[in-house]
């Protein structure tokens, strides 16, 4: 598995029919177990470019190559739950040969096996974030797409999501792109962080972040934070 992205240029027509410029050149390489994060400013075209990796959207310039047919995870900045549907129904309903054993794994990895048979209206913006996690990672993913899964969220929850989701990513073996404001967050879960400008978002940095990321000491991270705090 192996994504290449090498785009020139993402615009859009507003209504008065005037080009708007969404992302500028963003050029890199993402391989089977590997985890970038992209950060930046709010409103550079983060979402939009996972869109576009994601094959939601096709009107651009460049190229983003990756295997056809391959299993595909994603998370949206919101849970996107279907509300007539179960937490484990809403998890079924994208993964339906997902073994019992997993699914049971995943939902005691979230602090979800209370809630299965809950409607998202009965769950917590966490929970309901927890759930769309587990939707992504039940597909056994090749490729997986997190845009902001811990927006929102107090410290504590975010904490513990982010520990969880690190631990299934070093043992899925997926291709993985996060896309995110918290900077703890990438530095906690990617091999290489990707800085973005503001709009039109250009890749203007990279970093890579000492594997295995555990093993980070208090200063490298310091040293990480405060360098990623400057190019946000």
């Amino acid at each position: 598995m192996r994504l290449d992205v090498a785009l020139e240029a993402k615009t859009y027509l507003n209504r008065d029919g005037r080009t708007h410029a969404a992302l500028g050149e963003v050029a890199f390489a993402l391989r089977a177990g590997q985890v970038a994060a992209i950060v930046g400013p709010s409103g550079c075209g983060k979402s939009t470019l996972m869109r576009l990796i994601a094959g939601l959207e096709r009107d651009f310039q460049g190229v983003i190559t990756r295997p056809p047919n391959l299993r595909l995870g994603v998370v949206f900045q919101e849970p996107r739950l279907l509300p007539w549907m179960s937490a484990e129904d809403n998890v079924r309903l994208v993964a339906p040969d997902v073994g019992d054993d997993y699914l049971t794994e995943l939902f005691e990895r979230f602090e979800l096996t209370e809630h299965r048979r809950h409607l998202p209206a009965e769950l917590s913006l966490g929970l309901a974030r927890r759930v769309a996690l587990a939707r992504a990672f039940a597909v056994r993913p090749e490729l997986l797409l997190l845009d902001e899964p811990f927006a929102s969220l107090d410290a504590a929850t975010r904490g513990n999501l982010v520990e969880e989701t690190s631990t299934l990513l070093s043992a899925s073996g997926a291709a993985t792109l996060v896309i995110t404001h918290d900077i703890d967050a990438a530095i906690r879960l990617a091999d290489v962080i990707y800085t973005l400008s503001a709009r039109p978002g250009r890749l203007v940095g990279r970093l890579e972040v000492s594997a295995p990321r555990e093993a980070l000491t208090a200063d490298e991270a310091r040293w990480l934070t405060e360098r990623l705090a400057r190019a946000c």
